[in-house]
């Protein structure tokens, strides 16, 4: 019985990965192409690995005024690149 359990969590671990969401894609300008606008990130060195750093993308409107209590908004799609060596305003 254990090993079917193992087996099950083994193959539904592998269709999640086999379905991940691959709208967002990097290339070697480090740029993401998201459903919200594009992302241009910074390359940098981790651990002894490339990565690209992408900071200050916004997740939510901020809570201010009104919302201040209020549930978290979703932001609203930007059109052009949005450069993250520096944050949104």
């Amino acid at each position: 019985m254990r090993w079917r359990l193992s087996y099950f969590l083994a193959v539904l671990f592998a269709a999640l990965l086999m379905t991940a969401d691959a709208r967002a894609v990097l290339n070697e300008d480090h740029v993401v192409h998201t459903l919200l606008g594009t992302i241009r990130g910074v390359p940098l060195t981790f651990q002894n690995e490339r990565v690209s750093a992408f900071l200050g993308v916004p997740y939510a409107r901020p809570p201010v005024g009104v919302r201040r209590f209020a549930k978290p908004e979703m932001v609203q799609p930007w059109s052009g690149e949005s450069d993250q060596e520096s944050t949104f305003s």
